[in-house]
């Protein structure tokens, strides 16, 4: 009976072992196709590849779209992963979970700026976004006065 219950929390840990350097291999989103942005491209067919825009100017003429590239799905990773993960209860996951981390921070974050005249694009401008936050810088006391040691 003993023998029994082992075996079934052994399967049960085996259904949930697959964590999350599988889960973040496979999960991912496609880099849009960049050929559609060029001068004079409708509206329509920058939003059919870029999606609704994040933001849009008061009177229409600009929309800014972030997005980041190099976020795609690995599915062999994923079921490597996935199969290293119950083949070794989960203590891969020690392992795979910083180098699938490590992966995600090359991820690169753009912006897209679109200009438009009368529905066709005037000016593309792509950049790429920051992410580091600079070191706060200690800030400086005021109303004293120091002197030099004499």
């Amino acid at each position: 009976m003993i023998r029994h219950l082992v075996l079934l929390g052994l399967l049960v840990c085996a259904a949930y072992v697959p964590g999350c350097s599988a889960i973040m291999a496979g999960s991912g989103t496609p880099p849009p196709n960049m050929t559609v942005l060029k001068k004079g491209a409708l509206r329509a067919e920058i939003q059919k590849e870029l999606g609704k825009p994040t933001k849009v100017s008061s009177d229409g003429r600009v929309e800014y779209y972030y997005r980041e590239i190099g976020d795609m799905a690995a599915p062999g990773r994923a079921a490597n992963n996935a199969f290293w993960s119950i083949f070794s209860l989960g203590f891969n996951e020690i392992i795979l979970l910083p180098k699938q981390t490590a992966r995600s921070r090359d991820v690169i974050d753009l912006e897209i700026i679109v200009e438009y005249d009368s529905g066709r694009a005037k000016r593309i401008t792509i950049q790429e976004i920051n992410q580091e936050v600079p070191e706060a810088q200690p800030k400086k006391e005021r109303g004293t006065r120091r002197t030099p040691n004499r």
